[in-house]
């Protein structure tokens, strides 16, 4: 569920493929993440029935639906995205080191690659966003999910560094305020639909160390 943004480059890719001979697509893990990874999802789908036209003008669309505060929201976007193709290096080192496995146990390393500095910037931004929608009832709300899908992002990172398998050292007793806290969250929003909340503990039971019934199961595919 973090802000892992890559929507240009992936649409170079399948631009380049549709220029190419390209008959038809079969995607899998769309997750569902609405809230933090919607310039993703909205390309990928636009592209679909409008390949060639340029990824700026299909996101213009996406950015567009908030209003007022359309031009905050893709700065906050930009920022991701220049966040995420910044860190490819980290990324991969960082999964090496952990043992974390792409989107199977990405919990493990949620807080080595989106540690809790990373998410003040961002923040910054969706408040500079909430201030544009300022009266825009629509618009406020739409922000308003953006900024409840960073919350959540944020509070997973926070009990992964406490939770993760990747580090012998975490336990549950030493991440329960976090883990207690995350759960909080998703109760009192778990119908916003911000976030594939059944998706997320999936993971997260393959890359925590979690109490009880929550245990993790072997990831029965870890390549």
């Amino acid at each position: 569920c973090m802000p892992h943004i890559f929507s240009t480059q992936f649409a170079d890719e399948f631009q380049s493929a549709a220029n190419n001979g390209m008959v038809g697509t079969d995607f899998d893990s769309l997750t569902g993440h609405w809230a933090t990874q919607g310039p993703n999802l909205y390309l990928l789908l636009r592209l679909q029935i409008r390949p060639e036209v340029p990824a700026s003008t299909l996101l213009s669309e996406y950015y567009s639906a908030f209003g007022p505060a359309a031009a905050d929201v893709r700065k906050y976007f930009d920022f991701w995205e220049a966040y995420t193709s910044g860190g490819r290096a980290r990324l991969h080192d960082t999964f090496e080191a952990l043992g974390a496995s792409r989107w199977r146990s990405w919990a493990k390393a949620a807080h080595a690659i989106y540690p809790e500095e990373s998410f003040a910037p961002a923040e910054e931004l969706l408040d500079r966003a909430a201030s544009s929608a300022n009266g825009d009832q629509e618009a406020s709300m739409r922000v308003q999910f953006l900024r409840l899908g960073l919350q959540h992002a944020k509070l997973c990172s926070l009990a992964a560094a406490k939770l993760t398998l990747g580090n012998p050292e975490s336990s549950y007793e030493k991440g329960r305020v976090e883990l207690q806290a995350l759960l909080a969250f998703r109760r009192a929003n778990e119908r916003m639909w911000i976030s594939n909340l059944n998706h997320c503990a999936w993971v997260e039971s393959t890359s925590w160390t979690l109490p009880g019934a929550a245990g993790q199961s072997p990831d029965p595919d870890p390549e």
